[in-house]
């Protein structure tokens, strides 16, 4: 015996729509409730943000001749990009929690897809700086103390891209 699936399979829309007018309209606003709850997020829901990072080393020129009982830094010199750097986000609110963490690039670059937020960009302390063997390194301090390469604080907003540089110094010759 063969049954006819088309006629039985309109009944189920059929049901829906009777018992939807049964219950009335608390039956139908809870019903619609659920549907909303169920749609995906709005538009207006914070989206993340995009950070990139430069990490390039730089070296100090020296001081300028004594002129006063304090010698001030002329400025520092690009050298390079560091390959292989490894990069920790933490968030500025909860610094005891790595977020995000990655390694540089061949250009001296890794990026971060985060929520919209304030965070701290850093390169961890390690016993040589990649691709810089030997050389004495300068460091920074998180402003928890920490005592880290270099250190940038970013700012993403949701949708956009921030761009930052570590610079980690480098002793003059």
């Amino acid at each position: 015996m063969r049954y006819r699936w088309g006629a039985r399979a309109a009944l189920g829309p059929l049901l829906v729509i009777a018992l939807l007018a049964i219950m009335g309209t608390p039956g139908r606003a809870a019903f619609a409730s659920r549907l909303r709850s169920q749609e995906a997020p709005s538009a207006s829901a914070p989206s993340d943000g995009s950070l990139i990072v430069h990490a390039q080393a730089v070296r100090g020129r020296g001081v300028p001749p004594r002129r006063s009982s304090t010698p001030q830094p002329v400025g520092l010199l690009p050298v390079g990009p560091i390959v292989g750097l490894v990069v920790q986000v933490v968030a500025a609110d909860a610094p005891d929690a790595v977020l995000a963490e990655g390694a540089t690039d061949a250009s001296g670059e890794v990026a971060f897809t985060l929520p919209a937020g304030s965070y701290w960009v850093y390169a961890p302390q390690a016993d040589a700086l990649p691709g810089y063997p030997g050389e004495t390194i300068g460091g920074a301090r998180l402003p928890d103390g920490r005592l880290v390469f270099a250190y940038e604080q970013a700012t993403l907003s949701s949708g956009t891209t921030s761009e930052i540089t570590l610079s980690v110094a480098l002793a003059a010759p």
